[in-house]
């Protein structure tokens, strides 16, 4: 028989189940259907390998000036052009990539992004933002053999200044072509990433972002765990697919620097980053969200699109997914306020389905007890319907059997990054911390 309690404890699963489900739909549900349209994908990554206070802020408005002005030139071979005489034009594209002290990366995805299967001109910008190990060699020894390889490089003098804004600022003013694309020298993209790219740089968009894939790697000798390398793909994964599903339906509002583009001439329109340049993040989600309106923003959400790259150890992760949260203030609010509410109502739903299992134990109240199992099942169930299909799709690790856990400890992470944020002293993100 059904007491007063149990009506309480069903409305309280009841409501957070439908809260939750409800904004995970409008989250990702779009991503889902978009790939139910396209064909078989090529994972991520499955390519052959490769190769080998106040102060601070006056004196960063007065530098941004000097960004657009003194940047040394990177050198200039022509940029490689695949395209046939009667094929449709494609624009050209810059690649830009920012490294420091990153020379084995370098020696062993720059090939990848130099033997692209992209039928337009196209160029690899890579700058050297004051590496110490041997970048400059790696770069001179792989121009010999690609032309279209260019590079420049950062000062050290330069203060009070995001280091990462600095470098995408020189490889961009020393980029000669109509979009730019950025990515990291970790990342490993697929050989048809530019043409999957270009097939969405249409008239109407201003900007393009598309999925990385987090591969989870454990170990002593990476410093990760299992769990924990699991966990930060997973969130990865829930993070790209909320991201691209708000493109979908023109709600676009920022972008992830690992695999993004944007027109070049717009970067000098709205004098690239110089509105936040005393911030050590923004150089993607901020530039985005303030210069680009949503319905210019793409998705390209084709797996031949999308880059692989390494899980981070935990500290630098979570050091990175808390800068998320300071930059989020400046973003255009409604996704970003959906993404906490739906964190919150799985978190809460998570408690609170365990916490009704043990009363309708403990209280012989076996009609409760299966109502909420059932609720907790098709829970369950509509998760792993709605990411499946994206995880195949992507090549992505097997989430389904461990959903529940790594749900659970999404949404613990979305709260301990808000509680990180709150105690974290105002100025921690606006020196290099990342």
């Amino acid at each position: 028989m059904i007491t007063p309690t149990d009506i309480l404890i069903l409305l309280i699963v009841g409501v957070l189940f439908a809260l939750s489900l409800t904004i995970h739909f409008l989250l990702t549900d779009r991503v889902r259907r978009q790939i139910k349209s396209t064909s078989t994908p090529t994972p991520a990554g499955s390519v052959p390998a490769a190769d080998g206070g106040a102060t601070a802020d006056a004196e960063a408005a007065v530098a941004a000036d000097d960004l657009f002005a003194n940047v040394p030139e990177a050198d200039e071979p022509a940029a490689t052009d695949n395209a046939t005489d009667n094929a449709a034009p494609k624009p050209f594209l810059s690649v830009i990539v920012t490294t420091c002290d990153q020379a084995e990366l370098l020696t062993a995805n720059l090939p990848l992004l130099l033997q692209q299967d992209y039928q337009g001109p196209y160029e690899v910008i890579v700058v050297n933002d004051n590496s110490s190990d041997d970048t400059a060699d790696v770069l001179e020894r792989l121009k010999l053999s690609y032309p279209h390889l260019r590079s420049t490089f950062t000062s050290s003098t330069v203060r009070r200044i995001s280091r990462k804004k600095l470098a995408l600022t020189m490889g961009i003013k020393a980029a000669r072509g109509e979009w730019v694309v950025i990515t990291e020298a970790d990342c490993r993209p697929t050989p048809q990433w530019l043409s999957a790219l270009a097939a969405q740089m249409d008239a109407d968009a201003d900007c393009l972002c598309a999925h990385t894939r987090l591969q989870p790697v454990w170990g002593r000798r990476e410093g990760q765990s299992r769990l924990g390398s699991l966990c930060r793909s997973f969130y990865a994964l829930l993070a790209d697919v909320r991201l691209l599903s708000a493109a979908l339906v023109r709600q676009g509002y920022m972008a992830f620097s690992t695999n993004m583009a944007y027109r070049t001439a717009l970067f000098f329109q709205v004098k690239g980053f110089s509105g936040h340049l005393n911030l050590e993040r923004g150089d993607d989600d901020i530039f985005v969200s303030e210069n680009i309106p949503a319905r210019r923003v793409r998705a390209a959400v084709a797996a031949q699109a999308a880059v692989m790259r390494p899980t981070s150890v935990s500290h630098r992760w979570k050091l990175e997914q808390t800068g998320r949260r300071v930059t989020r203030r400046y973003l255009r609010p409604l996704m970003p306020l959906l993404w906490s509410v739906q964190s919150l109502t799985y978190l809460l739903f998570a408690l609170a389905v365990p916490a009704a299992i043990v009363c309708a134990i403990l209280w012989s109240h076996w009609l409760l007890l299966g109502i909420v199992c059932a609720v907790w099942a098709l829970h369950y169930a509509t998760f792993v319907v709605t990411l499946r299909p994206v995880e195949r799709y992507y090549g992505e690790q097997p989430f389904a059997f461990s959903l529940p856990l790594l749900g659970l400890v999404a949404a613990c992470y979305s709260a301990r990054f808000a509680v990180a944020h709150i105690l974290m002293p105002k100025s921690t993100f606006r020196r290099k911390q990342l």
